[in-house]
């Protein structure tokens, strides 16, 4: 195993450790009840994912600091039944993103680290209601930028020139 490759099973176990932790957090039974908690909780959780996946720094923290200035740690429009219904978005979110590591795992490459972060990201468990109305939008740009930018390195990763053809190829 090539040390790239190494280096992505360390962040790929690491993220799924991180997902395992969040995971027995919001699976503790009465969070729902605390909305600071469980608003704080999966704050936390959103950007401990920004953090794991391989993001610019530039757009990797406009992007983390856009969420927490937009964030509402309370949502008093939202009903009991509502945050349980959050709560299982949440728990779906992290299975998924632990779906996604153990892809990972199975397999890395340079450009498999690209699609790996754009999937995290894409998990996120994020709503438009989790943020103030006039700031939803901002974080939306923001993921979207990321995205396109990580799509923009796969594709660049994609096309070869002639001479990597010609060198790579068996004569």
């Amino acid at each position: 195993m090539s040390w790239a490759a190494n280096l992505g099973s360390i962040r790929s176990v690491e993220l799924f450790g991180l997902a395992e932790y969040y995971d027995a957090i919001f699976n503790r039974t009465g969070l729902i009840k605390k909305e600071g908690e469980f608003r704080s909780t999966k704050l936390s959780l959103v950007l401990d994912l920004i953090r794991a996946v391989n993001i610019s720094d530039n757009l990797g923290s406009n992007l983390m600091s856009t969420i927490i200035d937009a964030w509402r740690l309370q949502v008093p429009e939202k009903t009991l039944i509502q945050r349980e219904d959050e709560l299982h978005m949440v728990q779906k979110s992290i299975k998924s993103i632990k779906s996604v590591v153990k892809r990972d795992i199975e397999c890395g490459s340079r450009v498999h680290e690209m699609h790996f972060g754009i999937a995290v990201l894409s998990h996120l468990p994020i709503t438009p209601s989790d943020f103030r109305s006039d700031d939803a939008p901002r974080v939306y740009d923001l993921l979207s930028q990321i995205t396109e930018q990580s799509l923009s390195l796969i594709e660049g990763k994609l096309n070869f020139s002639p001479e990597e053809i010609a060198l790579n190829s068996v004569p």
